[in-house]
């Protein structure tokens, strides 16, 4: 009896020690409170738009700040932890981070590449505010995009995104300047993305200290 028991205990310690392995593995990949940088309230009084009211969130299920085609789900798949920190201010003017960590860096690499298809298939200006959507390759991390998501109604300035989305091993970063600007002016200006790639290039720096983000 005592040696058939052997294999039913082995089997349980067994599964025992993969739930704490998982839970463990859970644990590693939590992103420690104030992290980011919008979370800190000195670099937030540095960028509010007036009167600017933040939120931070970290519900795993938050959908991409960078999300060409307006997508109501995510894309990306094997997420282990997120952050966003977003911001509405005057004529809803805003400044947003995010931060996504996946469990591995080939899941990370797919979702970069699920942002560029998706830029690719919406780039056109279709829609009623006719937006165009761009994006341009940026030196940041491992590899790195510079996107504009503009309305380009001839009335007058419409509204905008300037977006830097970075990757850094299993780590997606998010950066987006969110207002208004001249519908005749969509292209890839320095100025625009200055603040955002900054930021990028500063978190990229600091998620490599997490366990087995790089």
């Amino acid at each position: 009896m005592r040696t058939a028991l052997r294999p039913i205990v082995a089997a349980c310690v067994a599964a025992t020690a993969l739930a704490g392995g998982a839970h463990a593995a859970e644990a590693a990949t939590k992103i420690p409170t104030g992290f980011l940088t919008y979370e800190n309230a000195s670099a937030r009084s540095a960028v509010e738009f007036g009167e600017t009211r933040w939120k931070v969130s970290d519900a795993r299920t938050a959908q991409l700040l960078v999300n060409p085609c307006g997508a109501r789900k995510t894309a990306d798949a094997g997420r282990v932890a997120a952050r966003t920190v977003t911001s509405s201010g005057d004529n809803d003017a805003g400044n947003d981070e995010q931060l996504v960590l996946y469990r591995s860096e080939a899941l990370a690499r797919q979702a970069m590449k699920g942002i560029r298809d998706a830029l690719a298939t919406c780039k056109g200006a279709s829609d009623a505010a006719r937006t165009v959507r761009r994006g341009q390759a940026a030196s940041i991390g491992d590899e790195a995009l510079r996107v504009i998501v503009q309305s380009t109604l001839a009335e007058g300035p419409g509204g905008g995104e300037r977006s830097v989305v970075a990757r850094r091993g299993s780590a997606l970063i998010i950066y987006r300047v969110h207002t208004t600007y001249d519908p005749a002016k969509t292209g890839f200006r320095r100025a625009d993305f200055k603040r955002q790639e900054k930021d990028a290039k500063a978190l990229a720096g600091k998620v490599c200290g997490l366990p087995g983000v790089c």
